[in-house]
């Protein structure tokens, strides 16, 4: 799984016509993992590698919950209630509601696009 490729898609992703406006740190543990910032207001999206000092929430999982994720083999809701991710600061339900408005079938690379890069 190429982290950065899905990271990137977030904004193509996301609901624009979602009215949340939020800023979520999403911090992806083990091997491979990244953390950036999710920030979205009035239907747009963009995705930082900086981390925001100020964020709604801060989410923290490992690699294989953020893949069952993107794959929608899981919600973040339960991969929270499951113990695979967590809300370390804020608020769970925005948290919640940010990776609800992000369409998970743009993020699933395809093995085409694996192959193209390697």
């Amino acid at each position: 799984m190429q982290i950065t490729n899905i990271i990137n898609k977030i904004p193509e992703a996301f609901n624009p016509d979602s009215p949340l406006k939020a800023t979520i740190v999403v911090k992806i543990e083990g091997e491979g993992g990244e953390n950036f910032t999710i920030k979205t207001e009035q239907g747009s999206c963009i995705v930082d590698n900086i981390i925001s000092d100020k964020p709604d929430a801060i989410v923290i999982m490992n690699i294989t919950a953020f893949s069952f994720i993107v794959a929608e083999q899981m919600s973040l809701a339960e991969a929270i209630g499951d113990g695979h991710a967590q809300v370390s600061y804020g608020d769970s339900g925005v948290a919640s509601d940010l990776f609800e408005n992000i369409d998970m079938t743009i993020l699933q690379v395809t093995e085409d696009e694996e192959d193209e890069k390697e």
